[in-house]
């Protein structure tokens, strides 16, 4: 367990597997970060200046977490995962492993990104977005055993600018393109075009996302 200057004012956080913390960065109460997940850890742990880590939030080992970052109060990040600078993760946000977040993104309260998931940079997820990796769903331990080489769990990709609006459900290795939107409550079930408003059950194509409805962001990271 490593010390840090912050463990004065809350000393119940808990580092673990010496994780390395950048400066100015704010760790609340019953904090953990480090811990070991099933997987094994790809690279020390590391949290970028400047981030907020808020009440009860666990961060895995083998996670890189940007600068300036907030990770809100419970939010979990299972382990290598990469956060890019200025990201928000809400409130009992679960992150799953090996996902890739890019920068300014916010990611709302108690939505679910799914393990092998890629997100662009300034992603917007509301509340309760879900997104899923498994298309086969066997749930008895043997049985996901014995079809382990055909079980592939693969997240979606998520482009620059995607809005993403509450309650959408998002299903396993779909590409959502360049500033597309998705409806609030929407189930999408095929890839999203760049440029694209989708919304409904199943989500259908409903116009093009106009040109003053573009981010103004220099386009800076392509995943």
């Amino acid at each position: 367990m490593q010390d840090h200057p912050q463990m004065e004012k809350h000393w119940y956080a808990r580092l673990y597997n010496d994780p390395l913390i950048e400066a100015d960065v704010e760790l609340e109460d019953f904090v953990v970060i480090g811990k070991d997940g099933s997987h094994p850890a790809v690279r020390r742990t590391r949290i970028g200046k400047g981030t907020r880590i808020y009440t009860g939030a666990t961060i895995y080992n083998g996670c890189y977490i940007g600068r300036n970052c907030v990770i809100a109060d419970y939010a979990g990040i299972r382990e290598n995962c990469i956060i890019g600078d200025e990201t928000v993760i809400g409130r009992h946000v679960c992150v799953e492993d090996n996902t890739r977040i890019g920068m300014g993104c916010l990611i709302q309260t108690q939505s679910h990104v799914t393990a092998n998931t890629i997100i662009g940079d300034y992603v917007f997820f509301g509340a309760h977005v879900v997104t899923t990796n498994d298309n086969i769903m066997f749930h008895p331990r043997h049985l996901r055993t014995s079809i382990k080489k055909e079980l592939r769990l693969v997240g979606p990709i998520i482009k620059r600018g995607v809005r993403i609006a509450s309650g959408a459900i998002i299903l396993p290795a779909l590409k959502i393109g360049e500033e597309a939107v998705v409806g609030a409550g929407a189930i999408v079930t095929r890839d999203v075009p760049a440029f694209t408003v989708v919304y409904g059950v199943p989500a259908r194509q409903i116009r093009r996302v106009s040109e003053d409805e573009w981010l103004q962001i220099h386009r800076c990271y392509e995943p």
